[in-house]
């Protein structure tokens, strides 16, 4: 079943909701001009004002755009490279004022966020500096990554989807070198079982 939570608006072509369903912002970009329009509302009574409208001439600067909503505040995270490399900041979306960087890796940037299950917080990011890695905020999260990384090896290990007591946790094990597989970790017990490999076939080869 399938409900509608926003009508369409001629001047949107995609919308953003935040952790609770809430359509929150909507964005477009005209490939001609090179104009993006951005309209946001605190919460689902209000009606959506535009808070950015504006024309790059070389169609490749616009605003960033929130990837998560902090709760119900008016506070997004967003990713920019405005300093050179991809860092993470804080966004006010009524302003459109950015704050200083909140994560960043020297020289290197982050490719990804890495929400809480709520969709209300940061639980870590990404960075690619040849290799994908995972910098977990969540303590909880950053343990488990430990222990697999002890159990498997340094880079070997990736929390795929966890349950929302962080009883249990799937890991994917395997880098570049050889075929993975996924792991469950009953975090309560400490046992680690075989789900699957990626490719039955080739196993971990």
């Amino acid at each position: 079943k399938y409900t509608t939570e926003q009508r369409k608006n001629p001047v949107v072509e995609n919308w953003g909701a935040d952790g609770k369903g809430v359509v929150r912002v909507g964005y477009s970009f005209d490939g001609n001009t090179g104009k993006f329009q951005m309209l946001y509302r605190s919460n689902a009574d209000e009606n959506f004002k535009t808070v950015y409208s504006g024309a790059d001439k070389t169609f490749t600067e616009r605003p960033p755009t929130p990837d998560i909503f902090v709760g119900d505040s008016d506070t997004a995270y967003v990713m920019s490279r405005k300093d050179g490399f991809n860092k993470v900041y804080k966004l006010d979306m009524k302003t459109m004022a950015l704050s200083e960087p909140v994560y960043q890796t020297p020289n290197f940037d982050i490719s990804d966020i890495v929400p809480n299950l709520d969709r209300t917080d940061i639980d870590g990011y990404e960075t690619f500096d040849g290799e994908n890695h995972v910098k977990y905020l969540n303590p909880d999260l950053n343990v488990i990554q430990q222990f697999m990384e002890e159990m498997f090896g340094a880079g070997q290990a990736q929390i795929v989807d966890y349950d929302k007591g962080l009883t249990k946790a799937i890991v994917y094990v395997g880098g570049t070198s050889k075929n993975g597989g996924f792991y469950m970790f009953d975090t309560v017990s400490g046992s680690v079982k075989l789900l699957n490999w990626r490719s039955s076939a080739l196993k971990d080869t």
